[in-house]
């Protein structure tokens, strides 16, 4: 697909950036692996958006704020956020067209997925959701249809080797 190979040759925003995460991905880290019961986890993660290892589009920012809570507060302070640039933009105007995704379009739905996706794509970045993987309709159908790579955060946790 001539897409996947226009988005893939763009330069990475950071050579130390791996993943691009999407809002559920947060809540999930919050809900079951509370601070006080996994501190490896999160000192991790305060390293990894720290570094930029670990980034998240502003529009996730936008959807974590509308709950405020101790989870946005840290996930803010560590300040993983970007800005999406001119490259994913086009990215995601070219996929809010796709068959599968035009409800992606319509406003204040779906509103960080498509950039979530697109920050992935443009900047060779693995996707990281708790969205399922059997719907046509969600960010890994997205993935998929794009070339990039999708995982969970439980995958994520194992691909980057943190243990309790």
């Amino acid at each position: 697909m001539m897409v996947i190979s226009t988005f893939q040759t763009l330069i990475p925003l950071k050579i130390s950036s791996r993943y691009s995460f999407d809002t559920s991905a947060f809540i999930e880290m919050g809900q079951l692996y509370p601070k006080d019961v996994f501190p490896t986890i999160w000192s991790k993660m305060e390293s990894f958006m720290k570094n930029k290892i670990v980034l998240a589009t502003d529009l996730v920012k936008d959807e974590l704020e509308l709950q405020h809570d101790d989870l946005f507060d840290f996930i803010k302070k560590n300040n993983p956020f970007v800005t999406p640039n001119k490259q994913e933009q086009q990215a995601v105007a070219i996929l809010i067209q796709m068959p599968d995704f035009l409800d992606w379009a319509k406003s204040g739905l779906y509103n960080a997925d498509p950039f979530v996706v697109a920050l992935g794509s443009i900047h060779n970045l693995i996707v990281v959701t708790q969205e399922k993987t059997t719907s046509p309709k969600k960010i890994p159908a997205a993935c998929k249809a794009l070339g990039v790579s999708c995982i969970n955060f439980l995958e994520f946790l194992r691909k980057e080797n943190i243990k309790l």
